[in-house]
């Protein structure tokens, strides 16, 4: 399994769902494979029913801007009825942003960027594009494309956070400081994770996480000038343990959510973490029975972590997605879904069905039931696993809910 794509993969969104790494967006791929070389910046849309959209090329489209290049998309959305994929190409051996568009039909948008596609190069560091919103205007012409993407200098081992907007063609914005602003946040990894939100003033927040075990949050104005009145000097660090791994970011009723992981994946245990922050960026205390943060560890002892969030209404829920029971060494995870209230606390109001897991061989096809391993959803208490592929390996089911107060340790610093 490979890790980039395990941590990264959280991206989502209604009908269209971006195919990580993959040349070959077919039903043969599973979740938790890649084939390298080749690979493609790959879009599927399904029904709403689930199945394949016939009328989007046959349900998937590829395409490959360099076709000597490790390519892939991370993140997508809409932009009046047209996609947009963004993710990671090559240029002169640096690493940079990608964006490709596509009509409704799956056709390459001609009319954005260079045939359909745009990279965008940070200057001295590799870079790669993980989230993308668009900022709609006042008629789809007027519409702005923000890219929130993780940069990584493998000179000094820093990681940091750019931020991009483009017009409704693909060029870079230049009234947004000149197209894209850039800042380093701390010691990290070339895989490390940004994400972005777009407040209802037309504020920007992107977010990221460094391997000093901080999460980072900075905000700018609709002009790419980091907001004063957010944090110190526009940006907000706040420590989660030892290490961190970059939170995704949702609004909920103004406030800011970010779910993400404490700990590495060099040292298990790896558990979730979710932060809420005031509106100025300060820690909200009356989340997390006064901390301001929620640690879970949803499997003892056992590599479990965030990568996506979505507020739930009415109700202000706040739903997080992540993996659990991750194995490198077994290339194996399942599919985590946990609800929180609005205060931090587990969401025990729905009644959970358990059903027995059963362990599997890995690599053992006797012992492995396909159409098992796609459908069941599998859940302990307010924890639900959904096991991705055959070879998952499975524990028994227990309390595996344990949501703790950080320790004294885990103090915030913004």
């Amino acid at each position: 399994m490979d890790r980039n794509t395990l941590w990264r993969l959280g991206t989502a969104l209604p009908l269209v769902l971006s195919c990580i790494g993959l040349a070959d967006c077919s039903g043969t791929n599973d979740t938790t494979t890649a084939a390298l070389p080749p690979t493609a910046i790959a879009v599927k849309r399904y029904t709403a029913l689930g199945q394949p959209d016939a009328g989007f090329s046959g349900g998937a489209v590829a395409t490959k801007i360099d076709p000597s290049e490790f390519e892939y998309a991370l993140a997508a959305a809409l932009q009046s009825g047209k996609i947009i994929a963004a993710g990671h190409s090559v240029l002169a051996g640096q690493g940079v942003m990608a964006l490709v568009r596509y009509n409704t039909d799956g056709s390459l948008d001609t009319g954005f960027g260079s045939s359909g596609t745009v990279r965008t190069a940070i200057r001295s560091v590799n870079a790669v594009a993980t989230a993308v919103v668009v900022q709609p205007g006042a008629t789809p012409a007027d519409d702005k494309i923000l890219v929130a993407g993780s940069t990584f200098d493998p000179s000094t081992g820093t990681t940091g956070i750019v931020l991009a907007r483009y017009t409704a063609n693909g060029t870079l914005d230049a009234t947004f400081a000149g197209g894209f602003v850039n800042a380093a946040i701390g010691p990290g990894t070339s895989v490390d994770n940004a994400s972005l939100a777009l407040q209802g003033d037309g504020s920007i927040v992107v977010a990221g996480a460094t391997t000093a075990g901080d999460f980072v949050l900075r905000r700018y104005d609709s002009n790419g000038v980091l907001d004063p009145n957010f944090g110190t000097n526009g940006a907000v660090t706040t420590h989660v343990g030892p290490s961190a791994m970059g939170p995704a970011i949702a609004l909920q009723s103004g406030k800011i959510v970010a779910a993400g992981a404490s700990g590495s994946f060099a040292s298990p245990p790896l558990n979730g973490v979710l932060v809420r922050y005031n509106t100025n960026g300060t820690l909200d205390l009356t989340f997390g029975g006064g901390t301001g943060m929620v640690f879970t560890d949803t499997v003892p002892s056992s590599n479990n972590f965030a990568n996506a969030v979505a507020v739930q209404t009415p109700g202000d829920k706040i739903v997080v997605a992540g993996h659990a029971f991750v194995d490198f060494a077994a290339d194996t995870s399942d599919i985590i879904v946990l609800r929180y209230n609005a205060n931090g606390t587990p969401d025990t109001s729905q009644v959970i069905q358990e059903e027995p897991r059963r362990a599997s061989n890995v690599g053992d096809p006797a012992n492995c039931d396909p159409a098992r391993s796609v459908d069941r959803q599998v859940t302990t208490n307010r924890t639900m696993f959904t096991p991705i592929r055959c070879r998952s390996v499975v524990s028994a089911i227990g309390q595996a809910w344990s949501t703790t107060s950080p320790p004294s340790a885990r103090r915030n610093g913004v």
